[in-house]
């Protein structure tokens, strides 16, 4: 496969972003001995994270989303805010990120005690994150830019399945109105001459935004690990492409 030249990403939040910047430009904190590390920051003590034998993992992953939150809501984006996500994510349910209506990030533990990273990871992602250009903001404003033969691929929030379900990755959310401006964005980028795909729920009204277009949508079974009830992790999705 061919490496793109010039990719673009976009989020919603700014954590990618944040992870990206510090530790391609300050990656020795992030590591020492293997281990998840803030050197110089000064926070209990030798600034490691990761979890120690005999140490209550449960009590110590609360520590330190509750330290994550409080950095969240002065707006330290710095180094030790992107060591600290990257800790949560394999500390937490799933890897899932999901944060509150107040934008904190409030999901459990997962009961692991396993390496909070592995370096080899940290410095090939931050590598390979080098010629990545990373933005933030709304969607339609990071597709201004989209021309005739890119590629575009549209990850967007799932569809609610039902009014219960879950959808609030960010603080912002992605309502039905969102669902459908990125529809008509998907169908601007198809007229532009961009090569577009895009994956959701397979549901109505992902189906009623996208059928008879003339797109090609594919319908593939997938197991959802998000859900906390093994038994309901599994149902549909839908692949939607205009080429």
């Amino acid at each position: 496969m061919n490496k793109a030249k010039k990719v673009k990403v976009n989020e919603n939040g700014n954590m990618i972003r944040n992870c990206k910047y510090e530790s391609g430009t300050e990656i020795e904190p992030y590591i020492y001995d293997g281990k998840l590390t803030i050197k110089g920051v000064g926070w209990q003590n030798s600034g490691v994270y990761f979890i120690l034998d005999g140490e209550d993992g449960k009590q110590y992953y609360y520590s330190i989303r509750e330290r994550y939150n409080d950095k969240l809501m002065k707006s330290e984006y710095d180094v030790e805010l992107a060591a600290l996500f990257v800790f949560l994510n394999k500390h937490c349910f799933n890897g899932l990120y999901r944060v509150n209506g107040k934008g904190l990030f409030n999901v459990p533990y997962n009961n692991s005690r396993r390496a909070s990273v592995e370096e080899n990871v940290i410095w090939a992602v931050s590598e390979y994150l080098q010629n990545i250009t990373i933005l933030q903001g709304d969607f339609e404003d990071a597709c201004k830019e989209a021309k005739k033969g890119d590629f575009v691929f549209l990850d967007s929030p799932y569809a609610p399945l039902n009014p219960t379900s879950f959808e609030a990755y960010t603080k912002e959310g992605f309502d039905i109105e969102s669902h459908k401006r990125l529809a008509k964005l998907s169908d601007e980028l198809t007229a532009r001459g961009c090569y577009c795909m895009l994956t959701n729920h397979n549901t109505d009204l992902i189906n009623e935004l996208y059928g008879n277009k003339g797109y090609k949508i594919d319908v593939v079974s997938v197991r959802r690990m998000i859900n906390s009830d093994a038994s309901n992790r599994v149902g549909e999705e839908v692949i939607i492409c205009n080429y």
